[in-house]
């Protein structure tokens, strides 16, 4: 009773009755007295009150509640899908790989929900972009540097060009890795020490008359 109220109230966008109520139906049974129909009931609890505080922005507590699921039926997919987005949520991409995989695994089974597979497929990719991005990074900002460099050696360095250049170079999206905020940060002192060693040279405007 208190898992279809706690449900309703989900429905309703009553987040907070919702928790009060999937945690009262979790507190009314023991596991450890519980019969096999109650820790179905259990593990829909478990499953819902993550939901919630998924919902309420409470990803850590939502993980808890994955990992209580999960000790109740470890192949229940929609839990492990739901702790696979709180992780991609968190920046941990790696964990968050793992669970979508396993739910991709899974989903050769013919019983398995289709919508949990191209949930997954599309988790997978969004955990993976973090990756791609951080090396997209450092493979450009290694050619950049070497660009500078050369240019500046052969004397032949374009200001306006590098720090057009370095304005293409977008902040570290979440998951990327730490060496890369921290060769942006060196970009910015790039960007100081040119703009001071060669100020742009403003071209003088000419002048038109149409009666000269």
């Amino acid at each position: 009773m208190l898992y279809i109220r706690g449900n309703q109230a989900y429905k309703k966008g009553d987040l907070s009755t919702a928790e009060n109520c999937y945690k009262e139906g979790l507190s009314c049974v023991s596991k450890v007295e519980a019969s096999r129909s109650c820790l179905r009931a259990f593990l829909l609890c478990y499953s819902n009150l993550a939901a919630t505080h998924m919902s309420l922005g409470r990803m850590r507590d939502a993980l808890e509640d994955c990992k209580m699921a999960a000790e109740i039926d470890q192949n229940f997919l929609k839990v492990q899908l739901r702790a696979a987005n709180c992780y991609l949520a968190l920046g941990e991409v790696e964990g968050a790989s793992q669970k979508f995989k396993r739910c991709l695994q899974s989903g050769t089974d013919v019983c398995v929900d289709r919508k949990i597979v191209v949930e997954a497929s599309d988790g997978l990719q969004k955990a993976q972009k973090p990756v791609r991005a951080s090396w997209f990074h450092i493979e450009f900002i290694s050619t950049l540097l070497h660009e500078i460099f050369q240019g500046f050696k052969e004397h032949a360095c374009s200001v306006e060009i590098i720090l057009d250049l370095l304005g293409q170079c977008e902040e570290p999206k979440v998951g990327d890795f730490e060496v890369v905020i921290a060769i942006k940060e060196e970009f910015l002192q790039l960007e100081i020490f040119f703009v001071q060693l060669c100020p742009p040279v403003v071209e003088p405007k000419m002048e038109t008359n149409c009666w000269k």
